[in-house]
């Protein structure tokens, strides 16, 4: 917005702004005008008819008519001049000279209002962020020290890599189970896909359920619990040995039976793994059992390795950095903000100066071109006074010559005519002056006024800016103060 007024003012009171020429005056030939009012022929006729009788105490008949078309001329270039001079008048008014000061005069209270406001704002989340990040902080320093954790926890900067390698993990090993129980169904490899989904969901299940929860215990202070750690990782290990081992026994079943209905003898499978574990009908059964350990031992790993190997430890820190760096960055948003606006404010002050230079110098202009105005005017009426004198007394002279009666014309034929109308086109001086004065007075005062207005900016800035001084993090953040 403040673009737009500056590029404004710019435009409409350049100080290069050129003073345009002021319309031409008419320039009248007094033989020409002569030539058109017949002053000849009906000073000839006049002559002969006597008239004006010499009784005539004032100008009548055709002299009349003579002086009203002369002055009708001034009239119209008058009323022409003073329509010019009247739409710089109003241009004048419009520069609003007075604004300027009282703009000036109310500055400091704007800047104090503008950046109260700011800090009010500040305020509706300030306590909220910083009681809620001094709470998750001592909540971490109290489970640092309850587990005597004196390192940095290290994770990857997110899980979704480790996870997107256990999907990767489960797909692959789905794609291999299929091809060992393509005859399970009678759709081929799609329905051998289907059971190899379901068994990699379970088997890599386990693997990533131990891992995420429970095998980082074995690196907790508590002996009881790294103990359970390792009872649960004997669990884990039966548990996909049986179920790597089932589906072995499972798929020599699908192999060798007749009878579809035998697939789902789930005592049958029980038995085979109980009596003979190691004993399968065929190398593919046997070798599908440790493709299913490997994957889900690996998937263990992969949720293991996802966060840091103290248990919660990289989840408290995360939430304790998630929330910080959230706190920091409302704070950095406020600053910024507050930064921008008093750049803002500097540049709007030093915009004000700009724009009373350019009305100075539009002011100046305007006074110019009105001073050209009326004396071009005065010349334009020194000009019909010469000729209407010019032709009335050439009138008179005509009649007297042509009369009957030489001593028959009026007494004022005795003296030289000389115009009567004098107009007289006005413009504000005083105002334009006054105004004047006032906006050099501002000029000259710029550099100290300007001076005052940015030093209280900065003091209303840096009681923003103090309202965070106490955290000391905050300058690292900080690119442009």
């Amino acid at each position: 917005m403040l673009k737009t007024i500056k590029d404004f003012f710019l435009n409409l009171f350049s100080p290069s702004l050129e003073i345009e020429k002021p319309f031409e005056y008419p320039r009248f030939d007094s033989h020409n005008l002569k030539k058109e009012l017949q002053i000849e022929k009906k000073g000839k006729e006049d002559g002969k008819a006597n008239i004006p009788p010499k009784s005539a105490k004032e100008v009548i008949g055709y002299e009349v008519t003579i002086i009203n078309n002369l002055k009708k001329k001034i009239t119209e270039q008058e009323s022409r001049a003073s329509k010019e001079i009247s739409l710089l008048s109003e241009g004048i008014n419009n520069l609003e000279i007075g604004e300027n000061k009282q703009k000036l005069d109310n500055y400091d209270k704007e800047t104090a209002d503008v950046f109260s406001s700011l800090r009010k704002s500040a305020a509706n989340f300030k306590h909220y962020e910083e009681e809620s990040v001094h709470d998750i902080n001592s909540q971490f320093k109290i489970f640092k020290s309850k587990n005597n954790l004196d390192r940095v926890a290290t994770y990857p900067n997110s899980k979704r890599f480790n996870y997107s390698i256990i999907i990767a993990i489960v797909l692959f090993e789905i794609i291999i189970n299929a091809g060992f129980f393509i005859d399970y169904t009678k759709n081929g490899l799609i329905g051998g896909m289907g059971v190899s989904a379901l068994i990699a969901v379970v088997n890599i299940g386990f693997g990533v359920a131990f891992g995420e929860l429970v095998w980082r215990y074995k690196n907790h202070t508590n002996y009881l619990l790294k103990l359970i750690s390792y009872f649960g990782l004997v669990i884990y290990l039966f548990v996909i040995v049986f179920i790597n081992f089932s589906v072995g026994h499972f798929r020599d079943l699908v192999n060798s039976s007749s009878d579809q209905e035998s697939i789902n003898q789930f005592f049958l499978i029980l038995e085979r793994v109980r009596e003979n574990a190691f004993i399968f009908d065929s190398f593919s059964s046997m070798f599908i059992v440790p493709i299913g350990i490997f994957f889900s031992l690996l998937a263990m790993y992969e949720a293991y390795t996802s966060d840091d190997k103290y248990p919660r430890y990289g989840k408290i820190d995360r939430e304790r950095k998630n929330l910080t760096q959230k706190h920091y960055k409302d704070i950095i948003s406020f600053l910024s903000s507050s930064n921008q606006t008093m750049k803002d404010r500097k540049q709007e002050i030093l915009d004000i100066f700009k724009i009373i230079s350019y009305k100075h110098d539009t002011l100046e202009n305007y006074r110019i071109r009105i001073n050209r105005y009326i004396k071009d005017f005065n010349i334009f009426l020194k000009q019909i006074e010469i000729i209407t004198e010019e032709i009335v007394n050439e009138y008179r002279d005509i009649n007297m010559k042509n009369r009957t009666k030489p001593s028959s014309y009026p007494s004022y034929y005795y003296s030289t005519y000389i115009l009567d109308y004098k107009p007289k086109i006005s413009f504000p001086e005083k105002k334009i002056n006054e105004y004047l004065t006032h906006l050099e007075e501002l000029k000259n005062q710029s550099e100290k006024i300007s001076k005052e207005k940015i030093r209280n900016i900065d003091d209303e800035y840096l009681k923003t800016k103090n309202l965070f001084k106490d955290i000391k993090e905050i300058e690292n953040y900080l690119i442009d103060n």
